[in-house]
């Protein structure tokens, strides 16, 4: 009698281990699932995630004339409708369809959140803070380069910072889930390019309509273009040539310009022919 209740004891003991491990195994799928499915819809996008730039010191960019100013507020005073991202950036188009306009993905570049609640983990955060920056500083190099140096090679109209120009309004987004936001120019980093068409399906496209001499003149084009890069000392670390390559008013532009880089080793012809090939 005693063994069947001490075994009856037990089972039920082991039934209520089953059923809490079942029903966290249940609640962890469910939170899982819903993350899965906030991500599907959102793209991750949230207006913090694009937000509160990091410390960037001593980084530098320079400092807008009033024309520029003008040119691009008005080129702003448009809703921008969410079209796509990519590692570094999220990506969103003007109403006219003629601009896109490109947030940092500023999630990458700070420690975890939860790093700030764990005790004994303050020396570690902000190692790891110092790691992101290391990691941030390059792609505002790049962009940066795109701007002030390769403006007609990427079709970028204005790179902003906080603190570099100022703005007596609103940036106006609508996400994947047509969800409308306002972003504070001043807590953000933008960059505004003129929207190119893609590479590939123009060059289908003329080949489609017997244009063997278009598509060749475009890329005569590409090559041109990027050894005079070369020889400028500036080259893309990206090597994704065709997925990153776009063509605005019949010429290649670089549409991607978060890896471009100045320096001299560009100008050797031993370096950028390989860079080619």
């Amino acid at each position: 009698m005693w063994q069947l209740k001490h075994d009856t004891i037990i089972l039920d003991g082991m039934s209520k281990f089953a059923k809490w491990t079942v029903r966290l195994l249940l609640i962890s799928i469910c939170l899982y699932g819903a993350g899965r499915l906030y991500f599907a819809l959102t793209a991750g996008f949230t207006v913090g995630n694009v937000t509160d730039l990091p410390d960037i010191q001593p980084f530098t960019l320079k400092k807008p004339s009033e024309e520029k100013l003008k040119e691009v507020s008005a080129l702003l005073d448009q809703p921008f409708h969410y079209l796509g991202k990519g590692c570094q950036s999220y990506v969103f188009e003007s109403a006219d369809g003629k601009y896109v306009l490109k947030f940092l993905k500023l999630q990458r570049f700070r420690p975890q959140w939860y790093l700030s609640y764990l005790p004994g983990m303050k020396e570690y955060r902000q190692r790891k803070a110092l790691e992101k920056k290391q990691k941030l500083l390059p792609l505002l190099s790049s962009w940066k380069i795109a701007y002030e140096d390769l403006a007609e090679e990427t079709g970028v109209i204005y790179f902003h910072l906080p603190g570099v120009g100022k703005w007596d309004r609103q940036l106006t987004v609508i996400d994947k889930t047509e969800w409308r936001h306002n972003i504070d120019p001043d807590q953000t980093a933008f960059l505004l390019q003129r929207k190119a068409s893609m590479l590939c399906p123009t060059l289908v496209e003329k080949m489609k309509h017997g244009d063997l001499d278009g598509a060749k003149e475009l890329l005569n084009h590409l090559v041109t273009s990027l050894i005079y890069e070369y020889k400028r000392g500036f080259g893309d670390n990206d090597h994704a040539l065709m997925q990153n390559t776009g063509v605005l008013d019949g010429r290649p532009v670089h549409i991607d310009v978060g890896q471009l880089s100045s320096e001299e080793r560009f100008k050797n012809p031993l370096v950028y022919k390989e860079e080619l090939f």
